[in-house]
């Protein structure tokens, strides 16, 4: 007995995917960038903070991802709260 080809659903025939030099260049210009704004550095908390954005930590997470994905040395520098002898400054409190 033969059976039909299985069907694909109308929303998988619709996805096209880009050819994968196109992936290649989006992830690129995505490290470019986060260099071009100083790369990460690692936290207190062991995440990955861009140095210029150091509240989007999801993005330094990504971008560290995506360059060991292509084999590219994330530029990780050292933590800017963080003095010579390993101690963190204090931040200024600020009274409401």
């Amino acid at each position: 007995m033969m059976t039909e080809p299985e069907q694909k659903p109308d929303y998988l025939k619709q996805v096209v995917l880009p050819e994968r030099n196109k992936f290649m260049k989006v992830i690129e210009n995505f490290i470019l960038t986060v260099e071009a704004t100083g790369g990460v550095f690692c936290n207190r908390k062991g995440l990955y903070e861009p140095v210029g954005d150091r509240e989007w930590i999801d993005l330094g997470d990504v971008y560290v991802e995506a360059c060991r994905a292509i084999g590219h040395e994330p530029m990780i520098v050292d933590d800017p709260d963080e003095d010579e002898r390993g101690e963190y400054e204090e931040e200024d409190e600020v009274d409401d």
